[in-house]
């Protein structure tokens, strides 16, 4: 999910959620059960819906994730997954 609103894979880009820019709080979401991989975004606390889904299969049931960012002229706060949902406006330090 990017900057412009669009979420992208393999190289393709469909429209997904809003633009987002300075002053925007994002949150993703990565969810596991016994049918696949749930991938979700908020954008200022609001819920943008599923992103990508994949089903389950070997590939997804073994599949390591680590968290990856990329951008520009943005700064990241990392929550633990112990941590509450955020509220927003939210005051991150």
């Amino acid at each position: 999910y990017g900057g412009t609103g669009k979420k992208s894979h393999g190289g393709v880009f469909e429209d997904y959620g809003e633009p987002f820019g300075a002053g925007d709080a994002l949150q993703c979401r990565v969810s596991r059960s016994a049918s696949g991989l749930t991938v979700s975004y908020q954008k200022n606390g609001m819920e943008l819906g599923k992103a990508f889904e994949m089903q389950a299969d070997q590939a997804v049931k073994n599949l390591e994730l680590y968290p990856a960012l990329c951008g520009k002229a943005f700064t990241v706060h990392w929550l633990p997954l112990e941590a509450e949902p955020v509220e927003w406006p939210c005051q991150l330090r």
